[in-house]
């Protein structure tokens, strides 16, 4: 039975001389990144205390930083205007456009005065 220390932490079999051994590993915190740019993420707190104070509540946050989302929303914007289509729009922001488009459908009957603040 593993010590309680190791139970958390990541097992890895290593082959050894004798046989195979398990190894142990500490997992590492990493920083959260932009999945299109790669850049940092400010806001992003992993050692925030509460669940809630950990969760981001805008749309993509934790995934996208401000400069990709507000590119999302301007290339999602001028599909509903039919400006252009998903076709002309590049492929690594395509499946969150596509994203953004489904959750407004969702939520178009959901308008009122509370969203504007």
């Amino acid at each position: 039975m593993t010590s309680p220390s190791n139970r958390a932490k990541k097992k890895k079999m290593l082959k050894i001389v004798s046989g195979t051994k398990k190894v142990f590993f500490k997992r590492t915190k990493t920083k959260a990144t932009d999945t299109i740019t790669g850049k940092k993420l400010h806001g992003v707190n992993p050692k925030a205390k509460s669940k809630t104070a950990k969760r981001p509540t805008a749309m993509f946050g934790g995934i996208l930083s401000g400069e990709t989302r507000k590119l999302v929303h301007e290339e999602t914007a001028k599909i509903k205007e039919n400006i252009k289509t998903i076709e002309d729009i590049d492929f690594k922001l395509r499946p969150y456009v596509e994203a953004a488009l489904k959750r407004g459908e969702k939520n178009a009957g959901n308008w009122n005065r509370k969203n504007l603040h």
